[in-house]
């Protein structure tokens, strides 16, 4: 495949993977620098103001923080180039294990609650566009936009957790219960893009609706089942699933809020529990592994756009 600039598609692809490594690069300089620099001396944050100057020097050796800048800049990045994130400084646990399983969870919360919002919105319109009676659903789904995800979090653990038992509110539970404990959190994280996304695809779909190709295809006889997937479904697909891309960075926001609610052990928990302790290689570690996560998301979802829809890039070349 080749625009109007002449640049092939896998031109795109490397010139999107080069801009993500660099944008990568960027956030492993600003979270050294963050925690290098900023704080002044991060043995010191650590420890605190009442710590002693023989403790302050020890750990101040363990983080390699008595070493010029660019050596320890050096370091670091030889260390992250073996995918070595560190140790933590409260326990010595190592921070990529502990990361590794704990956005496992995460990650498995928030695509659940992701592939619900994709669900409801497409789910919604169909039956809208098939049976127009059904019409008042799509001012229902607008309670998740004035209901903020750590008030219908509280509530849903209150109703679902305390006056009618079905989740367990001290971690996953057994396992006849483990479904319920995925499927309540991801459920309330996915009200917002659920109710953002079902709006988008209306619109796109009334704008559609109104077109001459849209019409000729009714002509031809085309029943309403085949007149959505075939022919209004490609053309709205892309600003729909773009919204949905878009959408995956707050819905994983709300799954760590979530997380500290349901007492769910992913990222959010441990992110409470290392900023208070000033874990900061843990810490650290966070940033960069979500960083990575949603910059090679939001590659891999423009390559997939450019493929789907060949015009945007002859738009982005235009």
């Amino acid at each position: 495949m080749i625009d109007r600039a002449g640049r092939p598609a896998a031109a795109r692809a490397v010139k999107r993977l080069v801009e993500a490594a660099g944008l990568l690069l960027g956030v492993v300089a600003v979270s050294f620098l963050l925690f290098s620099v900023l704080p002044g001396d991060p043995a010191r944050t650590i420890l605190g103001p009442n710590a002693s100057v023989e403790a302050v020097e020890n750990l101040r050796r363990t983080l390699g923080t008595d070493r010029p800048l660019p050596e320890q800049f050096a370091t670091y990045l030889g260390r992250l180039a073996r995918l070595d994130l560190g140790r933590s400084i409260i326990d010595g646990r190592s921070v990529g294990a502990e990361l590794t399983g704990r956005f496992r969870v995460s990650a498995t919360l928030g695509l659940l609650a992701g592939l619900m919002a994709a669900g409801v919105s497409y789910a919604i319109n169909l039956g809208v566009f098939l049976w127009p009676r059904l019409t008042p659903l799509y001012h229902l789904t607008r309670l998740g936009v004035v209901t903020p995800t750590y008030c219908s979090g509280v509530l849903a653990a209150l109703l679902f957790g305390v006056l009618f038992p079905l989740v367990p509110l001290g971690g996953y539970g057994s396992a006849d219960t483990a479904w319920a404990l995925w499927l309540l959190p991801a459920a309330v994280a996915a009200l917002y893009p659920a109710a953002l996304m079902t709006g988008v695809l209306r619109q796109r779909i009334r704008e559609a609706a109104a077109s001459s190709f849209v019409r000729a295809a009714a002509a031809t006889g085309a029943g309403p089942m085949r007149l959505f997937h075939a022919t209004l479904l490609p053309v709205v697909a892309v600003s729909w699933l773009s919204v949905w891309v878009n959408q995956l960075s707050l819905i994983f926001v709300a799954a760590f809020v979530l997380e500290v609610i349901f007492t769910i052990p992913g990222v959010g928990l441990l992110l409470i529990r290392t900023v208070q302790d000033k874990d900061l290689p843990m810490l650290q570690g966070i940033i960069l592994v979500n960083a990575s996560f949603f910059i090679g998301l939001s590659s891999l979802s423009e390559t997939l756009f450019d493929w789907l829809d060949p015009r945007r890039s002859v738009d982005a070349s235009a």
